[in-house]
């Protein structure tokens, strides 16, 4: 995905998107992984980044599966509420010819999508320039 040269400062830059969005207000935990569910390790560790990984991962990949067999396209994201009122949302993007999800567990109901839509584009951007 990375260029050997590049892929220090490519790096640097992802985690310091990814820790303004850890400490965004209403956030627990955000995680920026594969689609394979494997925490990307330019992602500093945070507690439950990679099962949370795991889990989006998994998800995606059930959804991918569960839509096929509907006949329905796939999911653009997906979204899991607790009874506690906290809720993860995982989002796969394209960059380049990577597939990425970032996966977030929200303690409080907050208006996510342009949160969810700048972080992906200055995800995109920081490695597209690369």
């Amino acid at each position: 995905m990375f260029a050997k040269g590049k892929a220090s400062n490519v790096s640097r830059r992802l985690q310091h998107i990814m820790a303004d969005l850890n400490e965004f207000p209403g956030v627990q935990t955000a995680v920026l992984s594969t689609e394979d569910g494997l925490t990307m390790d330019t992602v500093e560790s945070t507690p439950g980044c990679n099962q949370l990984a795991a889990v989006a991962g998994f998800m995606l990949t059930t959804a991918q599966l569960s839509s096929t067999m509907l006949g329905l396209q796939d999911s653009e994201e997906l979204m899991l509420q607790g009874k506690d009122g906290r809720f993860l949302v995982c989002r796969p993007f394209q960059v380049g010819q990577t597939r990425l999800i970032l996966s977030v567990i929200f303690n409080q109901t907050i208006s996510y999508k342009r949160l969810f839509n700048q972080t992906i584009q200055a995800i995109q951007q920081t490695v597209e320039k690369s």
